[in-house]
């Protein structure tokens, strides 16, 4: 008898052993590793299989059951991550990112998605538990080589996050108008307005910069920034 509960014993802790190695390989299959990725598309592109061959930058990408993107963890560099989870607003699925901390007086919530070949990124700043301090803080709009960034003034348009603003954009005090243009040796210029809409639409300033961008593509110069090697324009 002794040894038949020993056996069974044996078993038991055998197949928890299988069953627990499902699990795990069922949980890491979930999880792909990209050197590069579409915000837009959330889509990934350059799969590294092996995590040894991991090298900074590189978007780590969490998917649901229905292998949907669930969670996307940009490494930028070892002490630098960006985390940003799947949220839907008003039946659309939406890219999240928080930013900021409550104690400095505004959370940031970034809400980005995507309509007719345009993303949509929506920054609110305050507290979701509390209406009467969450507001639009700006609204990007992006196209392939094109953003328009609206800024407004805090408090005036208290929102919970909204579709609404898509269809009927609130005008704001200040333009921001960005053009982007890559050229065939992935040389970056950037060329950003001001527009004063308060002032007559005049031009408060306008700023060109070009940046080489040696093997990264668009996506991580917008985490790279002027961190990237900056070059004269042609």
């Amino acid at each position: 008898m002794k040894y038949k509960i020993q056996i069974l014993t044996i078993i038991v802790f055998l197949l928890l052993f299988v069953l627990s190695g499902f699990k795990l390989k069922s949980m890491n299959d979930n999880i792909k590793y990209y050197k590069d990725f579409d915000e837009l598309t959330l889509t990934g592109f350059g799969l590294i299989k092996d995590k040894k061959k991991l090298n900074y930058p590189y978007v780590e990408v969490r998917y649901d059951e229905d292998n949907k993107v669930k969670d996307v963890f940009i490494h930028v560099s070892e002490k630098r991550v960006y985390v940003k989870d799947i949220v839907e607003i008003e039946g659309k699925r939406c890219l999240r990112y928080i930013a900021g901390h409550q104690d400095e007086g505004c959370l940031n919530h970034y809400y980005t998605l995507y309509v007719e070949n345009l993303s949509y990124t929506f920054e609110y700043c305050g507290n979701l538990d509390n209406d009467e301090n969450f507001y639009l803080s700006s609204l990007k709009i992006s196209s392939k080589d094109k953003e328009v960034t609206y800024i407004y003034e805090p408090y005036k348009y208290k929102s919970k996050p909204t579709l609404d603003f898509i269809n009927d954009i609130p005008k704001p005090k200040v333009t921001y108008n960005i053009h982007i243009d890559i050229d065939e040796n992935n040389c970056l210029k950037y060329t950003e307005q001001r527009v004063d809409n308060w002032d007559n639409n005049s031009i408060g300033y306008e700023e060109v910069s070009c940046y080489e961008l040696g093997n990264y593509s668009y996506f991580w110069w917008t985490y790279f920034g002027n961190r990237m090697k900056k070059v004269s324009c042609r």
